[in-house]
């Protein structure tokens, strides 16, 4: 009876202990939350004051106004730089996953002469830095007369290379090739198998870096400017907000924090609606092996 004591004691003592490192942990982390989080809400405050309160009544409660708003719609082309975002990000992100998966899949699922050596040329390309390309490309898209045009910017984004390619080549290689093989008997070609049996069973590892691929090309700032540059996106246009904002001596920080809060809006509202396909990158299917 005593060891049996002792032993229930011993399990009943380490539960506690266990229990007391999950409310520090908890604690720090909320914490930790609370960090990231409050930026946002102090940008969204700042966002409803007039400048004049911003900028000599910074901690005093003050008439709040969404004046900031309306007349960033009022003397900014506010709309056509979302809408130039929108359509750039939702099409820049679909042919950047659909070239990617297409290659990944291409040289996961296939052995043929060369495919080690594409699989090595899409992982090289991470060690380089844009920066050190930029004027190549610059060059290549002025001899294409690709500038100023939105195909330029989908075609550099869709090169199929980069982590999505190492995220996705992951995926398709651990795919059972069972479904796709009898879809063959059955007559379906290539690109039916591929789209229809091979590609559902990686959606939330593809929704999941299509969402990466709009947030990245939402807040783009350097292709857009330097290769679209009568067509002002959103991300630029906050740009030039925050320029015009340190030359006001900070009464026009309020209007520039209006744009941020617009430009935040698209993106909470994609993470709130698939952050389990953020979170959770896995790949379903009905063979287990």
């Amino acid at each position: 009876m005593g060891k049996i004591n002792t032993k229930e004691q011993s399990i009943k003592k380490r539960i506690n202990t266990e229990k007391i490192i999950l409310i520090v942990l908890s604690v720090l982390f909320s914490l930790y939350a609370i960090t990231l989080f409050f930026p946002m809400l102090w940008i969204f405050y700042n966002s409803v004051r007039h400048g004049s309160d911003f900028v000599f009544r910074q901690w005093q409660v003050t008439p709040l106004t969404i004046s900031n708003y309306v007349n960033l719609f009022k003397e900014t082309p506010m709309v056509t730089m979302v809408l130039n975002s929108l359509v750039l990000a939702i099409v820049t992100s679909t042919f950047q996953i659909f070239a990617t998966a297409s290659m990944a899949h291409a040289t996961a699922s296939f052995r043929w002469r060369g495919s080690s050596v594409f699989y090595f040329i899409a992982i090289s390309v991470m060690f380089i830095p844009t920066s050190g390309t930029l004027g190549i490309v610059y060059r290549l898209m002025s001899d294409l007369n690709l500038l100023d045009l939105h195909i330029g910017v989908v075609i550099l984004a869709s090169n199929g290379m980069g982590f999505s390619y190492l995220m996705l080549y992951s995926v398709y290689k651990n795919i059972s090739p069972t479904y796709a093989e009898a879809a063959e008997i059955d007559g379906a070609g290539y690109w039916r198998r591929f789209l229809t049996i091979i590609t559902p069973q990686a959606g939330a590892t593809l929704i999941a870096m299509w969402i990466l691929g709009f947030i990245g090309c939402w807040n783009d700032y350097a292709f857009p400017k330097i290769f679209l540059p009568s067509h002002k996106t959103l991300a630029v246009g906050v740009y030039e907000f925050s320029t015009k904002a340190s030359q006001t001596g900070g009464t026009g920080y309020p209007q520039l924090f209006a744009a941020i809060s617009i430009s935040i809006i698209p993106i909470l509202i994609l993470f709130l609606a698939f952050q389990k396909q953020i979170m959770t990158i896995s790949v379903g299917g009905g063979i287990k092996e």
